[in-house]
């Protein structure tokens, strides 16, 4: 998300603050003659034109829903729930558990501020979100979020995005389960956790000719080869150039993955290629979670045999 820190005018800032806090105590004492809101959504509400680019922009921003296929995205954002609020009203409240508040929140209209332990941290506006890690893990808000001024949030419940991405993956699930398995690293993950990753896979194809992971390139991501071939080339240190072609059920770019070297090989489509692939971002969020529940040991070398992946028992880590 964009930083969300003071104004250009802080004077100006302080003073929306301050207002918003004297208004919320009068409306408390019974002070206030502005009419109450109650946080009811609107039931099936159908997303705006307007509204609809605003939520694919957030969401092609966020690493777990950027690689979605087009269809797959957009059956998200029209399942996800609009709600409007008056200023005061609270979207979030921190500790409080239900259904309801387990989600993505993208705001695409007004201001909401963000307190913790009664201090505030911040505020969001249009085109911010929060709240994205609850799609991935059950946890409760770590902050309150109290709309500044009228808003318009759109949440995304973790029930229907577990439910949409089942859906969209249950037909592929033997490809990325099977590409998955034949990765020392992962072969022996619990199934749990090889479910956590395969819903993180996004979808990308490559035309014939294109690089999936160029030489020297650092970062790069796991890429389970869904159709077509991929040729991995690599020079010797004698100079000997080796080419290897790699088909469907098999993973591109896995040594480099794990060790966060620079790519010593290059991976270039050599036919029109479909690729399920796994970020380092991603990745990171899910062996940092509190629901991973496994650790994956860095092999020592290229060509070294890797180690098993294993439970972890104590805190996760990759």
């Amino acid at each position: 998300p964009r930083e969300t820190g003071v104004t250009a005018n802080p004077k100006a800032f302080s003073k929306q603050l301050m207002a918003f806090l004297s208004s919320n105590r009068r409306r408390r004492r019974g002070l206030s003659s502005e009419p109450i809101v109650w946080n009811a959504p609107i039931a099936h509400a159908a997303v705006t034109p307007s509204d609809f680019d605003v939520l694919r922009e957030v969401m092609s921003s966020l690493c777990i829903t950027s690689g979605l296929d087009r269809k797959v995205l957009s059956s998200l954002i029209h399942s996800m729930q609009c709600t409007q609020y008056c200023s005061g009203d609270t979207i979030v409240e921190k500790g409080l558990q239900g259904a309801a508040l387990i989600g993505l929140h993208v705001i695409t209209k007004g201001t909401c501020f963000e307190f913790g332990d009664g201090v505030f941290k911040g505020r969001k506006t249009a085109k911010e979100y929060f709240g994205a890690d609850a799609l991935l893990f059950q946890l409760c808000p770590t902050s309150t979020f109290k709309a500044a001024s009228a808003t318009t949030v759109y949440v995304l419940l973790r029930e229907e995005y577990q439910s949409i991405l089942c859906a969209h993956y249950a037909q592929r699930w033997a490809s990325y389960t099977l590409g998955l398995r034949s990765v020392p690293q992962l072969a022996a993950l619990p199934n749990d956790d090889m479910q956590r990753i395969v819903s993180n896979l996004a979808l990308h194809h490559y035309a014939r000719n294109m690089p999936l992971i160029r030489r020297g390139q650092g970062g790069t991501a796991l890429h389970v080869i869904l159709s077509g071939v991929v040729t991995r080339s690599q020079t010797g240190d004698g100079g000997a150039s080796t080419a290897t072609d790699l088909r469907a059920g098999q993973v591109a770019g896995h040594q480099e993955f794990f060790t966060s070297d620079c790519s010593s090989a290059e991976y270039v489509a050599k036919t029109d290629v479909e690729v399920a692939m796994l970020g380092p971002v991603a990745f990171e969020l899910l062996m940092d979670a509190p629901a991973a529940g496994f650790t994956l040991e860095t092999p020592a070398s290229y060509d070294q045999p890797a180690p098993q992946g294993k439970l972890a028992s104590g805190s996760p880590h990759a």
